[in-house]
């Protein structure tokens, strides 16, 4: 596993946003932090780190500028100056780290990235299977954020969420997946969220494990075994599929193993009925 590290950018959860005469501290700050993740023992930051039981250097190469910056006010400022501000800052202290931005709405330059988060209901997520197809290879999409937490028609945000992941929207996140490993090449993985709670100390509902003091007593949601399915079955490059043949409501990924020598085909079958097969086939 690789670290992400996500930067305060001046956006706040309340709506507040840092005007740009006040910016540069906040852009300072993420610097150094980044210094004291990276940097050998024998530097200031490598020897503060040192200093709290981490003499080793992190293997950092993902930085994300903020979180969710469409959100709570943010986007006209981020796209206005806050993104453009981080991002020359950082790109020139640290040319090779990959950077982030936290939001779609943002293009970054060729060979960098962008942060999509989606909450939605079973229909809605099935109706993503495509969101991807029309992006561009020059940039690569972190699906950080996914789940599907609501079963009714739309997410009703005032009122208390699923308290778990639930069938439908398990398999109707398998058809999203899908999707995302047909664009493969666009994408750069993609996170199930929240992914560990206490079932003692729940602040989100809707989690991917479950789990308290007793080890016996964890509990892997439909959504894991969803993900563990479609993780565990890995293609190194997609191919397209073309049928003559009506095969209904059919969602889909081809593809190859070249390290196998396996050939792929993921498919989910009849979203909209109560028979819901996800299929993995490898020959």
């Amino acid at each position: 596993m690789l670290p992400v590290l996500a930067i305060p950018d001046g956006h706040y959860i309340d709506g507040e946003v840092v005007e740009p005469q006040d910016l540069q501290p906040l852009i300072q700050s993420a610097i150094d932090e980044v210094h004291y993740f990276i940097d050998p023992v024998t530097t200031a930051a490598g020897a503060l780190r040192a200093s709290h039981g981490f003499p080793e250097p992190w293997p950092l190469h993902y930085v994300e500028i903020g979180n969710e910056d469409n959100l709570f006010n943010g986007t006209a400022s981020y796209l206005e100056y806050r993104w453009q501000r981080f991002y020359d800052a950082l790109h020139a202290e640290f040319p090779d780290m990959k950077l982030i931005a936290s939001t779609p709405y943002v293009t970054p330059p060729s060979g960098q990235l962008n942060d999509y988060h989606v909450y939605s209901t079973p229909d809605g997520m099935v109706s993503q299977y495509n969101y991807f197809d029309q992006n561009s290879t020059d940039t690569q999409t972190m699906i950080g954020e996914y789940a599907t937490v609501d079963p009714n028609p739309e997410v009703d945000w005032s009122s208390p969420l699923f308290p778990h992941p639930f069938w439908a929207g398990s398999v109707a996140e398998a058809v999203f997946l899908i999707g995302a490993e047909r664009n493969a090449g666009k994408i750069f993985g993609a996170a199930f969220a929240p992914i560990l709670a206490n079932v003692n100390a729940e602040n989100w509902l809707n989690n991917l494990i479950y789990y308290n003091a007793n080890a016996a007593m964890d509990v892997l949601s439909t959504s894991w075994h969803v993900l563990r399915l479609i993780a565990n079955v890995r293609m190194t490059e997609t191919h397209p599929v073309v049928s003559t043949a009506p095969t209904g409501p059919l969602y889909w990924v081809a593809g190859e193993n070249t390290d196998s020598g396996s050939y792929i085909f993921k498919g989910m079958l009849n979203f909209q009925t109560k028979y819901h097969i996800l299929t993995i086939l490898t020959l």
